[in-house]
């Protein structure tokens, strides 16, 4: 199972409004080419039902995941229930700070391959960084901090 941590800081005074865009994901489409379609159902108690097309390695990764919407604890997650991947769950959370918010993305995954493990899921690894650095350039723009991509920063791998 890999794990990616990723955080950034926006500059905002409004920890729920950057849950509520964060929590758009058909807009992800919108921002990054190869986010090729979400589809979310969302429902009135707080989950939902979210179909993927990605883009990776000239093909296109599909899955279908539960999602869970905490506005009020400035979470939000999910959990991958039929897809390409073997595993695929996440959480986004969201906190004030100091100038602004924090959100912070973790992502665990397998491909549920072991001999191309090493092969395929560093690459996996930095189409989710990447990814995730456009969709919140796109959403935020100039009020996002994001990690230095050459250091990894505050952008980890485990």
């Amino acid at each position: 199972m890999r794990r990616v941590d990723f955080s950034a800081s926006i500059k905002s005074p409004d920890a729920a409004r950057v849950f509520d865009i964060l929590a758009d994901y058909p807009r992800y489409a919108q921002l990054v080419e190869d986010v090729h379609s979400v589809q979310l159902d969302r429902h009135p108690d707080g989950t939902g039902t979210s179909s993927w097309e990605v883009a990776f390695r000239g093909g296109v990764l599909q899955w279908t995941e539960e999602n869970w919407f905490d506005r009020d604890g400035l979470q939000m997650g999910f959990r991958q229930v039929e897809g390409d991947f073997s595993q695929f769950s996440g959480t986004w959370s969201i906190a004030p700070a100091q100038g602004g918010v924090t959100a912070q993305l973790t992502i665990e995954f397998d491909f549920g391959i072991p001999t191309l493990a090493k092969i395929v899921e560093p690459v996996c690894e930095r189409v989710l960084i990447e990814m995730t650095r456009q969709i919140l350039l796109g959403l935020f723009g100039e009020d996002v901090r994001l990690p230095d991509s050459s250091s990894g920063s505050t952008a980890c791998v485990t």
